[in-house]
């Protein structure tokens, strides 16, 4: 198979990061959590998650409701599987570290504790406030 063209913004990377680093974090996370969801899934006690995980190749792959897992511990990592797949699409279309808000770009400083961000610390801060989540301002 061969390597995904990266297409990353200096600015996008923290100081010291190089764009195969990121993207070999990136793959590295999404497959512990792809073989974690999967013994979870074969654990369940759910004959159809059960089958999922026998069945499919890979399951990030797998499409199916997130609110319907009973397993919270699940519904995180499926979310951030999901999460981890829209950034190494972000990276082979060149648009990592860029929000997806407001199109401006995502501090560095988030990118290195959180690589599959898509959001930048204003919009997100303004998105939570908006939820009641965080205080305004913050």
């Amino acid at each position: 198979m061969s390597e995904p063209a990266l297409h990353v913004a200096p600015a996008a990377l923290a100081p010291g990061m190089a764009a195969q680093v990121l993207l070999a974090r990136l793959q590295s996370r999404r497959d512990l959590l792809a073989e974690s969801l999967r013994q979870r899934m074969l654990s369940s006690g759910q004959p159809a998650l059960e089958c999922l995980a026998r069945e499919e190749a890979q399951i990030c792959s797998c499409v199916f409701d997130v609110g319907a897992l009973r397993d919270s511990a699940m519904r995180r990592e499926v979310s951030e599987l999901r999460d981890i797949e829209r950034a190494l699409q972000r990276l082979e279309e060149g648009r990592y570290g860029r929000c997806v808000q407001c199109g401006g770009p995502i501090e560095p400083e988030r990118l290195a504790q959180r690589p599959e961000a898509d959001w930048c610390q204003v919009c997100k801060h303004a998105f939570e406030a908006r939820r009641g989540l965080a205080p305004a301002g913050v």
